[in-house]
């Protein structure tokens, strides 16, 4: 008999099952009940881990996927395909700097891996020092998510009108006028995922504590809910607008979230 070379190996025995037998073995394998909770991994940059009590089955499904990784390629490519595809993943930030955090995550993913998630929620409290440039960054790596259905991002709503601080300082200091914000770049990415089926932004007014007391930031409980919950309705109107002039209908919520005063933790990962 001619010995197995690496050219000749028999496939796994796996991918010999008929394909409704094998999406029932990862079904068992690899699908959680509950969303997959990650965070970052202070002391290794550029890494993430299951969030602190979580539950033991995801570090098994971890362990698991790790396992099948190791079995062979094609093996790895369709548990990997099931695994991103089919769980939610979400990742949280913390009070760290989000936006840094949120693009890291999706660059450590890998292109391959970025376009296989199904279900994808990433939070962020602080709002990002390094604005423009690092939202851009997001937006583009999130366009290779190509697979995703449903998107929601949590964003301090400094960072989500960043485009007009001045009108939406005005507006939360009770004018009526609305900050005029662009949304361009987030109704082309928006546009660009074709399989998307629901995006959800969750505004929040986060604040760090030292800020407001050097007088420099308005406090979240000196802002009116009802005004907020009004400004985020009519953001949602904006953004709506703006994707539809894009060629996109997808189902679009744009909600306040609350807020807080805390203390910042600063950029993770220097």
């Amino acid at each position: 008999m001619q010995p197995e070379t690496p050219n000749t190996r028999s496939p796994h025995a796996t991918l010999l099952l008929p394909p409704e037998l094998r999406n029932a073995v990862y079904t068992h394998l690899l699908l959680s009940a509950k969303p997959l909770w990650l965070v970052p991994s202070p002391r290794t940059p550029q890494k993430f881990r299951l969030r602190e009590h979580a539950p033991q089955d995801h570090a098994a499904i971890l362990c698991t996927l790790h396992e099948l990784s190791r079995v062979s390629r094609a093996t790895s490519q369709e548990a990997r395909s099931f695994f991103y595809a089919r769980n939610s993943v979400r990742l949280v930030t913390y009070a760290y700097e989000y936006l840094p955090l949120f693009t890291s995550y999706l660059r450590s993913l890998g292109r391959a891996k970025r376009g296989m998630l199904g279900d994808l929620a990433m939070t962020g409290l602080m709002y990002s020092s390094k604005g423009e440039e690092e939202e851009e960054e997001l937006q583009k790596l999130l366009g290779g998510c190509t697979a995703l259905r449903k998107l929601e991002l949590q964003l301090n709503v400094r960072q989500f009108c960043a485009s007009d601080l001045d009108g939406l300082a005005r507006n939360l200091r009770g004018g009526s006028e609305l900050p005029r914000v662009d949304f361009s770049g987030w109704a082309r990415v928006i546009a660009r995922l074709e399989r998307l089926e629901r995006v959800r932004f969750l505004l929040t007014e986060y604040v760090d504590e030292a800020a407001v007391r050097e007088g420099g930031m308005l406090a979240p409980e000196d802002v009116e809910r009802s005004r907020v919950d009004a400004l985020a309705r009519a953001l949602e109107v904006q953004l709506v607008e703006a994707v539809r002039l894009q060629g996109k209908c997808v189902d679009i919520d744009v909600t306040y979230d609350g807020g807080r005063r805390m203390p910042y933790w600063g950029v993770l990962w220097h």
